[in-house]
């Protein structure tokens, strides 16, 4: 949910799922001190702004803009950038993105859910997409994301401490960790390349989360 097709990357993920990264970003994780209820929908909410803090330590803001029944649309601008990356995605916050423009590239995705949902999201839940897309740089892809809620654990980013639920999806070439919260807040985004080069890898950290309906 945060940032652009450049920056929505992440660095080393957790031990168990260990592929060649030499350290991790954050502390082990701790189990959540309290029941997380399972989370019927993503949130999706126009007005919606998560400020996020990346590795580097640049500051940005993802806007959602647009919601329809199937789709969302989000500007994301950090410090120095001269136009919003825009990008749109499914409700189902699991799937592949649908386009993307503005964001170090433009492109778009193709995708076919293969499994149940995995909404509500409870620890145990799985779900897997098949999708295909193109860049306008000349790029062409296709693969399956197998997606998976592992566990609920406590997570510490700017915004402060919370229990969540840790995703992560993996495909091809990326493993992808979501942290999110019971009301739907993404509180950490993780991408991680499995081989090839890791300059892309980074993080997003919840540093404040500003609700639309507010």
């Amino acid at each position: 949910m945060f940032s652009s097709i450049r920056a929505l990357s992440a660095i080393c993920v957790t031990a168990f799922l260990l592929m060649g990264c030499s350290t991790r970003p954050i502390p082990e994780l701790a189990p959540a001190s309290s029941v997380i209820p399972p989370i019927e929908v993503s949130r999706a909410v126009v007005g919606d702004e998560f400020h996020f803090i990346n590795r580097d330590g640049r500051k940005g803001i993802a806007k959602t803009v647009a919601v329809t029944g199937t789709h969302v649309t989000t500007h994301t601008t950090s410090k120095g950038s001269k136009t919003p990356c825009v990008w749109k995605v499914k409700r189902n916050a699991l799937a592949p993105w649908v386009e993307w423009k503005n964001c170090g590239s433009s492109g778009s995705n193709t995708s076919k859910r293969i499994s149940s949902s995995a909404f509500p999201l409870a620890v145990g839940s799985t779900e897997s997409w098949d999708y295909s897309g193109t860049s306008n740089t000349g790029s062409n892809w296709s693969s399956t994301r197998d997606c998976a809620v592992e566990a609920a654990v406590k997570v510490n980013v700017p915004a402060g401490s919370f229990d969540a639920l840790h995703i992560i999806c993996e495909d091809t070439w990326w493993v992808r960790e979501s942290f999110v919260r019971a009301d739907g807040v993404l509180l950490q985004f993780l991408r991680t390349r499995k081989s090839g080069p890791q300059d892309d890898n980074t993080f997003q950290r919840l540093e404040k989360f500003v609700p639309g309906d507010a």
